[in-house]
């Protein structure tokens, strides 16, 4: 990205980093139009279960400590390139 975008641009992105929660009802969902995805995306030795609330569904998201990892490594990678960005916030 910091290659391709002129430096105005690269002055006003604002990035949001939101690390995925999953649920059942979504993996059933991509499934159906795009299973091979889902390999990636429902990993229970890796998630943690989380009841929402707000639907009271059961959903899963990355267990802390790969998920401070990552949000560390991805602040990093972003400061790195594009240090004249704003990261919003990242969870």
């Amino acid at each position: 990205m910091s290659d391709v975008l002129l430096s105005q641009i690269k002055n006003q992105l604002n990035f949001e980093i939101i690390f995925l929660t999953h649920n059942e009802w979504l993996h059933n969902i991509n499934l159906g139009w795009n299973p091979q995805s889902e390999n990636i995306l429902w990993q229970p030795q890796i998630q943690a279960k989380k009841i929402s609330q707000f639907s009271r569904m059961v959903n899963y998201r990355y267990k802390l400590p790969l998920k401070k990892e990552s949000v560390a490594q991805l602040v990093s990678l972003v400061k790195k390139y594009l240090p004249q960005s704003n990261i919003r916030y990242a969870f």
